[in-house]
C-alpha cells in the first residue's frame, strides 16, 4: 500500500502542460452535445408513453435545454467545475439508469462526466482563465498581466484514459476470448458485414481475409496490452495512432458516430503536449494581419485587450499602447548608433527617472525632432488616439471604436461569425447604449488585485497537508473503482464457467452478494460494468431485417429507420440503432415488442414530419438473411440483395394503434 501511494505521489509531483486537457474538453464536450442533442431531438420517442399521444408527466425540454447549456459551459471552460457538477447530476437524470434506449458509450459518459468534476481541464485555453486575466491583471503596463499557470499533474491525463478506455478494454477481453469469432480473427468482420449493422459497404476491404483477421487480431491483442502499456508515456504516441485508427474504423462502418468520436477524443489525451504546440505553430499566422493601438490608461481598452488576445489563438492581432507609440515612435524610427545611444542617455537623465519621460525641447532642438506633442497617428494627435480604439491594416487606418474589435473578430478566424454579427444592424446602437450606462473608469495608478496564493503546505484534517490529503483521496479512489472494476469483469461468462463449483461455498456467497449490490452502483454513477460489444450472441440466428413503408395514396414511402437495401436509416444512429436493432427487432423476436417498438416509431415520425395518428397505414416488411459462420467474400453484398417479404400491416386510427403482424421467426 506505501508503495502504491509513494507511485501516486510521484504522478501527482510530475507536472506536465495541460494544452492536451483543454484540447480532450473541448472535443469531448462537443461530442457529448450533439449526443444531448440526438435525445432532445428523440424526446419524444424516449420518454414519451406513446410518442406526442401519451407525453412524459414532466416537461422535460427545459432540463435538456439546462444539460446542453452546461456542456457548453464546460466546452468553453466557463465555471467549469459549476458546470461539471451540473453536467454530472443531469447524466444521472437522463442516462445513467435507462433501459430501452441504453447503449455502451452511456457507461462511457458515466465515468468520463464523473471526473471532470475532479480533472484540471480549464487551466488553459478557457473562459475561466480569462475572467483570471480581467480579474488580476493590472491597468498599465507596470505589473504587467495575469499570467495562468500552465503546468498540472500528469494524473489529470492518467486517470481519464485508465476509467474510460484502459478498464473498458481489459474487461472486453474476457468476452472476447469466450468468442469463436474473435478467436479466428473475424471480430471486425462480422458486425461489418451484417446489413442492418453496416453503416456504410467495405466490400473491397471485408473481401480481403488477410486484411479483416490482421484487423481482428490486431483490436484483441491491442485491447489486452492496452492497460499495461499506456502508463509508459514514451508509447503514448503509438498507442493514440492505433487506437484513434481503430476507432476511425467504427466511425466509418457503424452507425454510432458519437461512439467512435467520445472515445478517439480521450484518446487525444495520449498525444504529447510538444506535438500540441506544433500543431498551434502550423496554424498561428506567422505576422500580425492586424495592428490595434489602444490607451494603456484605460480599464476599457485594456479589457478588450485581455479579451482579444486570449481569444487570439492565431496571433492575428497586435495590440500597441499609443502612450508608448507618442513616446518612442521617432526615437526608434528615426535614428541609428551613436545618436541613439546619446538620445537614450538623453531620455535616463534624473529628471526623466523622476516620471518626466518627454524629450526636453533643448533635446528636441539638438537633433532636429518634432515634438511628441506635436506628432500624430495616422492623422490623430496623442490626445484624439487615446480616445478611441484606432485599427491598422498595411498602414492604413481600417476602423475606430468598437468596429476595430469588430474588424479584429474578423481576422481571427475562430470568431469570424461574431465579428459579421457585431456588424448586424442595431448592435453597434446597443453597445453604445451599454457604454453610456457604463460607469467612466478614470485611472491613475492602478494596483493589481491580490491573487490568491496556495500553500501546498496548509494543515486540514487530522493536521493532514494538503498535498498528503489529496494524494490519499486519489489513491483510495484508484482503488476503488478498480475494485468495482474487478468485481463486473468476474461477471464474465468465462469465469463464472471456470469457477462454478464455487458458488455453492462460503466465498461464493460472499462473492455473489457483495457484487449485486455494488454492482448496480457502479453502473449507474461510474459507468463500470461489463462491455461485451460486438459478441456471436448478438448475431446468432440474426435471420431477418424489418422495415416499415407508409402507404398514402397508393405509394409507399420508406420511414427512416431501415432503408431499402436493409442497412440502418437516418433515424438509427446511437441508442436509437440500438433500440430498434436488439430490442424492437432482435435475433429472437418478441412479438410484443416489436409491435410495441413499430407503435412508438411510427407515432414518432407521424407527428415529427407533421402528419397525425387520426388515420395511417403502414406495411411492415421483413428481408430473410443469413447469419454469418464463417468468412466468405461478397457477404454483405448478397445479404442486401435479398428481396423484401410482406409481413402485415399496422394502422392508426383517431390516436389508437391496431398491429396485424405475422410471426416472423416462422416466415
Amino acid at each position: 500500500m506505501k508503495k502504491f501511494v509513494n507511485i501516486i505521489t510521484r504522478l501527482y509531483d510530475k507536472k506536465v502542460d495541460a494544452v492536451g486537457l483543454s484540447i480532450f474538453r473541448i472535443c469531448y464536450a462537443a461530442v457529448l452535445f450533439f449526443e444531448v442533442l440526438q435525445i432532445y431531438k428523440f424526446r419524444h420517442l424516449i420518454f414519451d408513453k406513446i410518442p406526442f399521444i401519451e407525453p412524459y408527466e414532466v416537461n422535460l425540454t427545459p432540463a435538456l435545454a439546462a444539460w446542453m447549456l452546461s456542456i457548453l459551459m464546460v466546452l468553453l471552460g466557463l465555471f467549469t467545475r459549476w458546470a461539471a457538477v451540473i453536467n454530472y447530476l443531469f447524466s444521472l437524470v437522463f442516462i445513467a439508469t435507462i433501459s430501452t434506449y441504453e447503449y455502451h458509450m452511456f457507461y462511457v459518459y458515466m465515468g468520463i462526466n464523473f471526473l471532470l468534476m475532479f480533472v484540471s481541464v480549464s487551466q488553459v485555453n478557457s473562459l475561466d482563465v480569462l475572467r483570471k486575466k480581467l480579474k488580476y491583471s493590472t491597468l498599465t503596463n507596470l505589473l504587467g498581466d495575469y499570467k495562468q499557470t500552465r503546468n498540472v499533474s500528469v494524473l489529470n491525463y492518467y486517470i481519464p484514459v485508465l476509467l474510460g478506455i484502459a478498464f473498458v478494454y481489459f474487461d472486453s477481453i474476457f468476452h472476447k476470448v469466450d468468442s469463436v469469432f474473435w478467436l479466428h480473427g473475424l471480430g471486425t468482420w462480422l458486425p461489418a458485414s451484417v446489413p442492418h449493422v453496416a453503416f456504410l459497404d467495405y466490400t473491397t476491404v471485408l473481401n480481403n481475409q488477410y486484411i479483416v483477421v490482421f484487423l481482428g487480431y490486431l483490436t484483441l491483442v491491442f485491447e489486452f496490452v492496452f492497460l499495461f502499456l499506456f502508463p509508459i508515456r514514451k508509447l503514448w504516441l503509438p498507442l493514440f495512432l492505433i487506437g484513434t485508427g481503430l476507432h476511425l474504423g467504427i466511425l466509418a462502418i457503424f452507425p454510432i458516430p458519437y461512439f467512435a468520436l467520445g472515445v478517439i477524443s480521450i484518446y487525444l489525451l495520449l498525444v504529447p503536449a510538444g506535438l500540441w504546440k506544433k500543431v498551434a505553430s502550423f496554424f498561428t499566422f506567422k505576422q500580425e494581419k492586424l495592428t490595434i493601438y489602444f490607451n494603456e490608461s484605460s480599464a476599457m481598452h485594456n479589457s478588450i485587450r485581455i479579451i482579444v488576445k486570449h481569444l487570439d489563438v492565431f496571433n492575428a492581432i497586435l495590440f500597441i499602447s499609443t502612450e508608448h507609440y507618442f513616446k518612442t515612435h521617432f526615437l526608434h524610427s528615426v535614428f541609428d548608433g551613436a545618436k541613439r545611444e546619446e538620445l537614450v542617455a538623453e531620455k535616463t537623465k534624473p529628471a526623466a527617472k523622476a516620471g518626466d519621460n518627454t524629450l526636453t525641447k533643448a533635446t528636441v532642438r539638438k537633433y532636429n525632432l518634432v515634438s511628441s506633442r506635436s506628432a500624430s497617428l495616422f492623422g490623430f494627435s496623442q490626445q484624439q488616439a487615446s480616445q478611441s480604439l484606432i485599427a491598422v491594416r498595411k498602414k492604413r487606418v481600417v476602423a475606430l471604436g468598437m468596429y476595430a474589435c469588430s474588424m479584429a473578430f474578423l481576422y481571427i478566424p475562430s470568431l469570424i461569425i461574431v465579428g459579421v454579427i457585431s456588424y448586424v444592424p442595431g448592435i453597434k446602437a446597443m453597445v453604445n447604449y451599454l457604454k453610456r450606462k457604463a460607469k467612466p473608469t478614470k485611472v491613475e495608478f492602478s494596483y493589481v488585485a491580490a491573487i490568491p496564493a496556495k500553500n501546498p503546505d496548509t494543515f486540514l484534517l487530522w493536521r493532514i497537508p494538503l498535498k498528503k490529503l489529496r494524494v490519499y483521496f486519489i489513491t483510495f479512489g484508484l482503488l476503488a473503482v478498480t475494485f468495482l472494476q474487478v468485481l463486473s469483469t468476474l461477471q464474465a461468462p468465462i469465469i463464472k464457467r471456470e469457477f462454478s463449483h464455487y458458488e455453492n461455498t462460503l466465498p461464493g456467497h460472499i462473492y455473489n452478494s457483495l457484487s449485486s449490490a455494488v454492482g448496480s452502483f457502479s453502473k449507474i454513477f461510474l459507468g463500470i460494468t461489463q462491455h461485451p460489444v460486438f459478441m456471436d450472441g448478438h448475431f446468432l440466428n440474426y435471420n431477418h431485417i424489418v422495415a416499415i413503408k407508409y402507404i398514402t395514396n397508393g405509394k409507399e414511402e420508406w420511414l427512416p429507420i431501415i432503408e431499402k437495401d436493409g442497412r440502418p436509416g437516418s433515424y438509427l444512429k446511437g441508442f436509437n440503432w440500438v433500440k430498434w436493432t436488439f430490442r424492437v427487432n432482435s435475433p429472437e423476436i418478441n412479438q410484443a415488442n416489436l409491435e410495441k417498438g413499430i407503435r412508438d416509431f411510427t407515432a414518432y415520425w407521424l407527428n415529427s414530419t407533421g402528419k397525425n395518428t387520426e388515420q395511417a397505414i403502414f406495411k411492415v416488411v421483413v428481408k430473410k438473411v443469413e447469419d454469418p459462420k464463417e468468412w466468405r467474400a461478397n457477404f454483405l453484398t448478397k445479404q442486401r440483395s435479398h428481396s423484401w417479404m410482406d409481413a402485415g400491416y399496422v394502422e392508426w386510427s383517431n390516436n389508437k394503434f391496431y398491429a396485424s403482424i405475422m410471426d416472423i421467426e416462422k416466415m
